[in-house]
């Protein structure tokens, strides 16, 4: 049982409290918050924590990653998405196996545990290497596995299977240990309208109906409108927008995210809202790219879920969850000219209590409350000159703190990371040197 003794806590909960010197207990069986208090519980607990320089709040959720591709950072920087994709990323992608996967897997969830986040969503291949990571390091994740026919030149069955056999692989894992139950998930992963055929997104639409007949959530991953040039290819071709295409077909829904979403008219924001289909914008990797900017304020305005991800290490080049939330509230005030635009906290909110909200996990996460899961980052508020003179709390993480300031993670009642050390991903130094070799060996066999 711990006690965390705290100087603030932003609970996100529905009164959006902020305490002030208060107590979190903590059942680390359950991994449940079982007391929040201004007064010391008189229920004896095994250990103390003093967070007397600290802000508590609830960890963050990235809602779109590809984790392994930390291996192929800066493989190419300053190109367009299609040369980027067809010259580089897909021939480097060619030559990874299933081992090269786990531990590049084990180095990007360690990222993304140092900026703050306790739940990321992936789309990958050898998602099974991925799983495993996730399960030995004790975050939580939705994964997929993507599949594509299209460019591949293989038919929607083959990908379907794909899909189906990683379900089985999770159930076996479930099975084998209860503890995952919570903590992995499972998504379907169709990656792009460009990429799948009609048949094959049909068929993910199928699955995914079928499939919740037997599990608690099922949700759909996938890339849409990304481009100028998917949008006008689309429009060329079948009269439609690649957001109108997915509803002509009966393909959206509330458990689609929509990933990136940037080349959307009107009727687009209508029709993505009339299906309260989810959009995770990534900024950083959209503006590197030279993809463009989603709308997200208008979104918003619609009524439209939006969340944030940080896309793969590849194209952002980074997994910090933090830097990214900072550039979506800076970027659209500077578009809008309205400084008003997505304040702080609502920043912090589609990093939490709302993006648990849009996926259904609000009963399991997003705030601090009794009876949630202790899923927790903890900022030392005077680790940085930047948090000095101490103001808006909401304000003070978004604008000014980075993730040197993140000095504590917790996933379900269980340390993962504290004061720069990662408490469950063993010998990070070897990850990382094992990682350095397979990059030099792709580069080899790429000849670059």
């Amino acid at each position: 049982m711990i006690l965390l003794k705290c100087r603030y806590i932003a609970t996100f909960n529905t009164r959006e409290e902020i305490l002030e010197n208060a107590y979190i207990g903590i059942d680390e069986k359950s991994g449940k918050i079982e007391y929040i208090g201004k007064e010391k519980p008189q229920k004896p607990y095994d250990e103390v924590i003093e967070l007397n320089k600290h802000v508590v709040m609830p960890s963050f959720i990235n809602a779109h990653t590809h984790v392994p591709m930390v291996l192929l950072r800066g493989l190419k920087d300053d190109v367009d998405l299609h040369t980027w994709l067809n010259k580089y990323i897909f021939p480097a992608e060619d030559r990874l196996k299933a081992t090269d996967i786990y531990y590049g897997a084990l180095q990007g969830i360690a990222e993304l545990i140092e900026s703050g986040t306790s739940l990321f969503i992936d789309m990958y291949f050898y998602e099974e290497e991925i799983a495993k990571a996730v399960m030995e390091s004790g975050v939580r994740a939705i994964l997929s596995r993507g599949v594509l026919d299209i460019t591949e030149n293989r038919t929607p069955e083959t990908e379907v299977k794909k899909t189906l056999d990683f379900l089985a692989f999770l159930e076996r894992m479930w099975s084998s240990n209860l503890e995952t139950r919570d903590r992995i998930f499972f998504a379907l992963g169709p990656h792009a309208p460009y990429t799948c055929s009609r048949e094959l997104l049909i068929l993910m639409r199928e699955k995914a109906e079928e499939l919740k007949k037997k599990l608690n959530n099922v949700w759909i991953n996938i890339h849409v409108a990304e481009t100028r040039n998917e949008f006008e290819d689309f429009l060329e071709k079948t009269g439609k927008s690649p957001v109108s295409y997915l509803d002509s077909i009966g393909f959206l829904g509330s458990d689609v995210l929509s990933i990136h979403t940037i080349w959307v008219r009107d009727e687009d924001l209508a029709v993505l809202a009339k299906n309260k289909v989810i959009v995770v914008h990534n900024p950083s990797s959209n503006l590197k790219l030279g993809s463009g900017i989603a709308p997200v304020p208008k979104m918003l305005e619609k009524g439209i879920r939006v969340l944030i991800g940080t896309d793969s290490a590849a194209s952002n080049n980074r997994l910090d969850i933090l830097s990214e939330a900072r550039l979506a509230a800076l970027l659209h005030k500077g578009i809008t000219g309205n400084p008003a635009i997505l304040p702080a906290k609502k920043i912090l909110r589609m990093l939490t209590i709302d993006a648990a909200k849009a996926l259904g996990l609000d009963g399991l996460l997003g705030s601090i409350e009794v009876g949630k899961q202790a899923d927790l980052v903890i900022f030392n508020i005077k680790k940085t000159l930047q948090a000095y003179p101490f103001h808006d709390i909401y304000s003070l993480i978004i604008y000014s703190l980075d993730l040197r300031a993140v000095e504590k993670v917790m996933v379900k009642g269980r340390w993962v990371y504290d004061n720069g050390q990662f408490l469950t991903i063993k010998n990070i130094e070897k990850i990382l040197e094992r990682n350095a070799e397979t990059r030099r060996r792709i580069e080899d066999e790429l000849g670059i």
